[in-house]
């Protein structure tokens, strides 16, 4: 637990149960999304194989803010090309990001 690298290195044997466990776990989107107040850019990799589009779509619609984006972009499950001399879509996130945030904080002079 005291590594530099790996899961558990700095949490609780309660917590890390807690997050894990497939009975009883409080770790789940369904219940701590709807907490969520801030803005949110909500950044999805079109061809990730590990989150399914609907669950994807689930999770943006618990989420509690009314100031919410879904960004979809092409990409593996880290923003990788899908295929030989695909885009990355983390090569775009930057720009979505600027975007969204100097629409909620312009820049002043």
């Amino acid at each position: 637990n005291w590594g530099n690298v790996g899961f558990a290195r700095v949490c609780s044997a309660e917590s890390w149960l807690s997050t894990w466990s497939g009975l009883s776990s409080n770790a789940t989107m369904e219940k701590a999304a709807p907490a969520v107040s801030q803005p949110v850019m909500m950044v999805q990799y079109m061809g990730d194989n590990s989150v399914f589009p609907s669950d994807a779509d689930q999770i943006f619609d618990w989420l509690g803010t009314d100031d919410k984006v879904h960004c979809k972009l092409p990409g593996d499950h880290h923003g990788g090309p899908v295929g030989d001399g695909g885009v990355a879509g983390r090569e775009m996130v930057g720009e979505e990001l600027r975007a969204w945030i100097g629409a909620r904080f312009p820049a002043t002079s």
